[in-house]
């Protein structure tokens, strides 16, 4: 795997945590969205992330 490709994942991961923290801290994330956002994870990022790794 290129270097370059897992230090642009893992960017990409950190800034999405930040995103996360500061929205937690000015209370913009409350529980309605908390639940509204593990939906959307639940039903659309893991089916998507296993046809992803299936797919290659």
């Amino acid at each position: 795997m290129n270097i370059t490709t897992i230090v642009t994942q893992m960017t990409i991961l950190l800034l999405i945590m930040i995103v996360g923290f500061v929205g937690a801290k000015k209370n913009i994330f409350n529980d309605e969205v908390n639940v509204y956002a593990s939906n959307i994870l639940l039903k659309i990022g893991i089916p998507g992330l296993i046809i992803s790794s299936v797919k290659n």
